[in-house]
């Protein structure tokens, strides 16, 4: 396994597919997201209020940038996360792609 959490962390991956940079991405990890479940366990409330820190404050400097696209994909992720658990199903981050961002932001 890699030394930190986020080399090849398959969460951090798909935040990219999602459009945020890995530096972004990598932000996730660094505040205690670093996996599908423990985004799955957050409420969209606390999702908000994660992206909103993340923007803000990136170690004491000016924060970083998530695009709104982004944040919304990853309100449909986490949307789709909750879902598939509920229903007993697989919730793989390594599957959840930019098409399935579109299309489960248009059901959310």
């Amino acid at each position: 396994m890699a030394a930190n959490l986020w080399e090849d962390n398959a969460l951090k991956h798909a935040f990219v597919r999602l459009g945020l940079t890995n530096v972004a991405a990598r932000e996730f990890m660094e505040n205690g997201v670093t996996d599908v479940h423990q985004l799955r366990s957050l409420s969209k409330e606390a999702l908000a209020r994660l992206i909103k820190q993340i923007q803000r404050d990136n170690h004491g400097g000016a924060g970083l940038i998530i695009p709104f696209m982004s944040q919304e994909y990853i309100q449909a992720m986490l949307f789709w996360t909750q879902r598939q658990y509920s229903l007993g199903l697989p919730y793989d981050a390594e599957t959840f792609t930019r098409p399935d961002a579109i299309y489960w932001t248009t059901i959310n």
